[in-house]
């Protein structure tokens, strides 16, 4: 029997969930997320912060796929109505995307159709074009955005690449 792959808003209930997801697209896999209290991580608490806020207002959307009612992603829009760089994409309003897969449900296609899902989400709102970035060496991941429909626009000096995908209204 297969099991159903399922898209919905975050609620307060996947916090600690997205939390991890968060600090696994940020810095990759660990054995367990630091607590606010680890210094070394101030930065990502304060990302994090930012995120939150956005799931309890109007200034980005989280969505979280299951399965069989399991948590196994999460991907997140938010504004950025200052984000340096980026008057020459064209969108007034910048949002940016963060995707994670939980380690044990990678390679089943699922980091595609959650992208997909976040594209649709963001579009229906009116969202006029999502950001991101991805590192040089992560072919993949590049590919996987690359056939969504963002197109790079800009290589950092952190040897990142900006991406943009220009949203049309839904038909």
């Amino acid at each position: 029997m297969a099991v159903l792959l399922e898209f919905r808003d975050a609620t307060e209930n996947d916090n600690r969930f997205l939390k991890d997801m968060l600090y696994r697209s940020a810095l990759g896999p660990h054995d367990s997320l630091p607590g606010p209290e680890d210094n070394g991580y101030a930065d990502f608490w304060r990302t994090y912060e930012t995120y939150r806020k956005a799931l309890e207002s109007e200034e980005g959307k989280t969505r979280v796929a299951t399965m069989g009612g399991v948590q196994v992603g999460a991907a997140w829009y938010r504004y950025y109505r200052t984000r340096p760089g980026l008057a020459d994409t064209g969108a007034a309003d910048i949002t940016e995307v963060t995707i994670a897969i939980d380690e044990d449900f990678r390679g089943q296609g699922i980091g595609r159709l959650l992208m997909g899902d976040l594209i649709n989400t963001a579009r229906e709102g009116g969202v006029p074009a999502l950001t991101l970035n991805v590192e040089v060496d992560n072919g993949p991941a590049r590919h996987l955005y690359e056939s969504l429909g963002f197109t790079a626009f800009r290589t950092e000096a952190d040897a990142s690449i900006s991406m943009i995908h220009h949203l049309q209204p839904a038909q």
